[in-house]
């Protein structure tokens, strides 16, 4: 290439300034997708290269844009996410025996059940286990903080039990306002998991990106065990907090740490 030829193969100093402005107006044009709702609290927004190719730009000029919003603090990042809008954040208390619904309410959100599944099944080994009964009503639900979803839960309780309860009583009702039992305690085992596909279609995010999976069994007052459940999070919209007391106090919370699984209980 001859000295002419390279001259005009570089950018003009008003093609520069254009290409430094263009970061700008991705900003402009996702900070206006954010502000209308279209990307609401907790929502994840599209990857990085699928905006380039919406755009008609690079993958660089959208991730200046991006950082540009993050700066203002209207978007966050997180590994094996991505970016997402921030909205409340699902804080459980863990020396409380409470339920998702009103975690969400604590948060400021309106909670909502949708139930997936209602069934009568025969109970696997672990549940039967647990439960010490052959047949089990299996229920499997989504929870939603106005209308987006932080938590799929599967439930089960023994089928005698479960025969008093409707598919609408257990959308409109919390299990424990259900159960024919004083509730006593629960024991519950927190695990950091990747999102199945499953998980991830109905929780909005990518396939194989961290969770919080809560596995809890729930006690009556007389000791017996009466629910179990296994519910898992989607990790950027969740944090699980524990009070911890020193000087000789007693722990609410009593943490073992292994090389698989943090216990709580």
């Amino acid at each position: 290439m001859t000295m002419k030829e390279r001259r005009e193969a570089e950018p003009t100093g008003v093609e520069l300034e254009a290409r430094s402005y263009r970061y700008q107006q991705i900003a402009n044009r996702i900070r206006a997708r954010v502000l209308s709702g279209e990307f609401g609290p907790g929502v994840l927004l599209p990857s990085e290269a699928t905006l380039a190719r919406a755009y008609g730009v690079s993958r660089l000029t959208v991730q200046r844009g991006l950082d540009m919003l993050r700066q203002e603090g209207l978007i966050e990042a997180r590994r094996g996410f991505g970016w997402f809008v921030p909205g409340p954040v699902l804080k459980h208390s863990l020396p409380e025996l409470g339920t998702i619904e009103q975690q969400i309410a604590k948060s400021g959100a309106q909670p909502v059940r949708r139930v997936l599944e209602f069934a009568f099944v025969p109970a696997d080994e672990h549940v039967r286990r647990i439960l010490g009964c052959e047949h089990v009503l299996r229920t499997v639900r989504l929870n939603l903080a106005n209308d987006e979803p932080v938590a799929r839960v599967t439930t089960w309780c023994c089928e005698e039990v479960g025969a008093r309860f409707s598919k609408a009583d257990v959308e409109n009702h919390s299990l424990y306002e259900l159960l024919p039992y004083r509730i006593g305690h629960a024991t519950q085992v927190i695990r950091a998991v990747a999102a199945t596909r499953e998980d991830a279609a109905l929780l909005k995010v990518p396939p194989g990106s961290p969770c919080l999976s809560s596995e809890r069994t729930t006690y009556s007052v007389e000791g017996q065990a009466i629910l179990h459940a296994v519910a898992v999070f989607a990790g950027h919209l969740t944090e699980y907090v524990v009070q911890l007391t020193g000087g000789g106090g007693a722990p609410e919370a009593e943490l073992r740490l292994t090389a698989t699984t943090l216990t709580l209980g």
